[in-house]
């Protein structure tokens, strides 16, 4: 049961801080709402040709594929290495 205690005590404080919110709704209304905009306003994206496009995703796959095969060649080496240790210890 570790951290229990701590679990309570942040429970505690957070209690707490929003009876704070509560006991002064009008300081907690009068704030300005969040922004979820761009300072700009609208959001503008780059245009690419579709050959282009193509050609990114091309790119994108080749280095998907390249690091797929590298995790997988380290995960084989790993287990041939734990396999012969425990051969070894075994032996």
């Amino acid at each position: 049961m570790s951290g229990g205690i701590g679990f309570v005590t942040a429970g505690k404080n957070s209690s707490i801080k929003n009876r704070g919110f509560l006991k002064h709704t009008d300081k907690v209304m009068s704030r300005k709402p969040v922004n979820t905009k761009s300072s700009v306003g609208k959001f503008s994206f780059k245009k690419t040709s579709k050959k282009d496009l193509d050609r990114f995703k091309k790119k994108f796959k080749s280095e998907q594929k390249r690091e797929l095969r590298k995790q997988i060649i380290i995960g084989v080496l790993l287990l041939v290495i734990i396999f012969y240790f425990l051969y070894l210890i075994l032996l």
